[in-house]
């Protein structure tokens, strides 16, 4: 019997590893359906992936780039009804634009509901797979789980003594099935309202991301111009390249593949896979940028962050909208509860803040609780800020990380 490790390539012995990579390359894809696209997400988000969801159900064709492969992000989200309507309607139109036999299939041949996958009063929540509730296997649940308590507790002193009020909410109505035409278009008031259900952020990133996959899986296999095109170890050129501007002035988009080095210090580095050719995006009728907080993208671009101040009344007047957070998953059963606090603390010199917290869990799962704690700003967990080190204490030492509680990654 052969071993299955038998057909593994190994580096030859006067073999570098850029030859090596090239040697075993997978043969280069072929880009039907990837130049000049209507939409063109860098990132692939939920957000960017959204939009391309939104792209082909209007008939149109999308292409997504993606550095980091599958989805990774590991939070919990709190999710508005609006997102389980849009959901519906994409469904909706999906099903009047093309035929049954085009769409996205389950394991056992059913139709692919994006919304019935996210939640159905027929199945039930509960600890998630998210990939066997997606292909069907676990066809008796959904991937989210509703929001039935709701308790905000107020421990700011008042008067200089601590007290303590607790409100508790009416959830808010969990929809039966989809409706359209409930879908808000005012973001503010979307964000100003409740949450209906939670769920891992990494779930429902998976249930769009395997929908636009059979997609355009089936239009691989079909021999027709695929309606989206996924690129999920690829950036844009690091160069001037990247970006060209075209003769009308309007910018194109190139991109090539990327492979990750462990280095010895245990820092992944990407680099352009050798051996690979740059891939022409052409000129995208509309591309978004949404690679994270500090999107070099963007920069190259000409975009710029800038600073939101806002006053939360704390007597303190108007402050940089930013916050740094602890967060915690704690294996224990909060259920279908989402609960906020705000609480004073207050430094060496008796001057006051206000720092939030939040609690959240999973219907049903007794796995998920989590925690997002407010640090105050006159909080440090440098060991020498603190004293404990001495000045100069380099941030790497051993000592530094055992003081600081900070672990190497």
């Amino acid at each position: 019997m052969t071993s299955a490790t038998q057909n593994v390539p190994h580096p030859g012995p006067n073999e570098g590893f850029a030859e090596y990579l090239a040697r075993n390359r997978a043969s280069a894809p072929s880009l039907r359906g990837v130049k000049d696209p209507d939409f063109l997400a860098i990132g692939l988000g939920g957000t960017n992936m959204l939009a391309m969801l939104w792209t082909i159900a209007s008939g149109r064709r999308a292409v997504g780039v993606e550095l980091r492969g599958d989805p990774f992000l590991g939070i919990h989200w709190n999710i508005r009804v609006d997102l389980y309507h849009q959901l519906g309607l994409i469904d909706q139109m999906m099903l009047e634009r093309y035929d049954e036999a085009i769409l996205p299939k389950k394991l056992d041949g059913s139709l692919f509901s994006l919304a019935d996958t996210f939640y159905s009063v027929a199945t039930k929540a509960r600890d998630v797979i998210a990939d066997a509730i997606i292909d069907g296997l676990d066809a008796g649940h959904h991937l989210t789980g509703r929001i039935l308590h709701i308790e905000f507790i107020d421990d700011r002193w008042k008067d200089a003594k601590p007290q303590r009020t607790i409100t508790v909410t009416e959830p808010p109505p969990i929809p039966e099935r989809p409706e359209p035409q409930m879908i808000r278009t005012d973001m503010q008031a979307i964000l100003d309202g409740p949450s209906t259900w939670q769920a891992a952020a990494n779930s429902i990133q998976l249930l769009l991301r395997r929908y636009l996959e059979k997609l355009e899986d089936i239009d691989s296999k079909s021999g027709v111009t695929p309606r989206v095109r996924l690129f999920t170890k690829h950036r844009v050129i690091q160069d001037d390249s990247g970006f060209p501007t075209s003769p009308c002035g309007r910018t194109q988009v190139r991109i090539e593949e990327v492979s990750e080095i462990l280095e010895f210090n245990n820092k992944v580095v990407r680099i352009r896979t050798p051996g690979s050719e740059a891939i022409d995006i052409g000129t995208p009728e509309l591309f978004s940028l949404s690679t994270g907080i500090n999107c070099q993208d963007a920069e190259r671009l000409g975009f710029r962050q800038h600073d939101v101040k806002v006053d939360h009344h704390d007597g303190q007047g108007p402050k940089v909208a930013q916050a740094d957070y602890i967060a915690a998953q704690i294996e224990v059963l909060v259920h279908g509860r989402l609960r906020r606090r705000i609480a004073s603390e207050f430094d060496e010199r008796g001057n006051e803040s206000w720092v939030r917290s939040i609690a959240v869990g999973h219907e049903n799962d007794p796995e998920v609780c989590w925690l997002l704690v407010e640090v105050p700003e006159f909080e440090t967990f440098c060991p020498v800020e603190k004293g404990i080190l001495p000045r100069g204490t380099c941030p790497n030492s051993q000592a530094y990380f055992g003081r600081s509680g900070r672990r190497r990654r």
